[in-house]
């Protein structure tokens, strides 16, 4: 930002400037150029007390599958790296929990995700639940699709920004289905928030 009062260095109000003119100078030049320079500091210049302006870096965060909990299928879990449905043309259901703080804004989500078929797909969605509601309470919020014959590839949605209730939590819940045929499959790494403190 360009400030509409320059402060250059070494330029002084001159000392042959009348008395009765120093309260000019101080309404047109200082306290305008203080207060546009103020306003990148604090929220609102004119309150009391002043309020400092909070800045906050999104943040990412990624979880692996085996921190989740299969509700649905029969894994195959020969190893911590990825999980699977164990049977040919099986599903999997996997809910794995997103540990935010109360007020996080969620930006956008992503798994880490194989989907070797090309007949099906591999979803992730976003869901947001009021603890008081139960299981049954869920909002899904957004959802990121496998890119179909693709290995290990991250898979997103972008353009969410949805604040985390007093009394909320959420989740990603992960579907897997393997083909008919036994020749691909779609597998689950890990999968991931990116959020800003509220």
């Amino acid at each position: 930002m360009t400030y509409s009062k320059t402060w250059p260095l070494g330029v002084y109000i001159p000392g042959s400037r009348d008395a009765d003119e120093i309260d000019d100078a101080l309404n047109t030049d200082i306290l305008p150029g203080l207060a546009e320079r103020l306003a990148d500091v604090v929220e609102d210049v004119t309150a009391d007390p002043w309020v400092p302006k909070v800045w906050s870096r999104n943040k990412i965060l990624w979880i692996p599958w085996w921190l989740g909990r299969i509700y649905t299928g029969v894994a195959n879990t020969s190893s911590l790296n990825s999980v699977y449905p164990s049977t040919v043309g099986g599903d999997l259901s996997i809910a794995v929990p997103l540990p935010l703080p109360v007020g996080s804004v969620i930006k956008k989500v992503f798994a880490l995700m194989e989907n070797s078929m090309t007949t099906s797909t591999a979803l992730a969605d976003l869901r947001v639940e009021d603890a008081s509601g139960g299981m049954s309470a869920f909002t899904t919020i957004a959802t990121a699709t496998a890119v179909l014959g693709s290995g290990p590839a991250v898979a997103e949605s972008l353009g969410i920004n949805y604040t985390l209730g007093d009394t909320s939590f959420a989740w990603m819940d992960v579907r897997l289905h393997t083909d008919l045929t036994g020749s691909g499959i779609a597998a689950l790494y890990s999968v991931g928030v990116e959020y800003r403190d509220g």
